[in-house]
């Protein structure tokens, strides 16, 4: 007769082997770091991690003069995917200035993609790479 003490090894081997099953599952991050140039004075202002499997999208951008540095408005919107990444940077009236579309394999390589747009009299750098899950980006200066 079994005692439900006999019963612990096995239990704890099906939920290792579930959790284990379920970490298969994870996509990788698009991590990025975003630096402003407002007259060619470049700063690092933050960075952070998209995921392929999150819906929907989000973007960051400034009014201008809204900050410390003087900076024209820009927005950047991501859109995950079920196999890639979608990034679009706009001025403050939406017109398009740069788009990348990053694939699952490029997330895997841990390649750099540098894109620089300009604005105003300086410009706007965000530098895009994949890791295998998302990370804490690093403080801005």
């Amino acid at each position: 007769m079994r005692t439900p003490l006999s019963l612990v090894p096995s239990s704890w081997f099906w939920l290792v082997l579930v959790l284990v099953a379920g970490c298969g599952d994870e996509k990788p991050g698009l991590m990025y770091e975003e630096y402003r140039a407002p007259a060619g004075n470049e700063r690092y202002i933050g960075g952070g991690c998209m995921t392929m499997d999150t819906s929907g999208s989000s973007s960051s951008g400034v009014a201008g003069g809204a900050t410390v540095d003087p900076f024209p408005a820009y927005s950047i919107s991501y859109q995950g995917g079920t196999d890639s990444i979608t990034v679009h940077i706009a001025d403050g009236a939406g017109n398009v200035l740069a788009q990348r579309v990053y694939s699952e394999s490029f997330l895997h390589s841990h390649a750099v993609d540098e894109v620089v747009v300009a604005l105003g009299d300086g410009y706007l750098k965000l530098r895009y790479w994949g890791e295998e899950t998302c990370k804490e980006p690093r403080p801005p200066e």
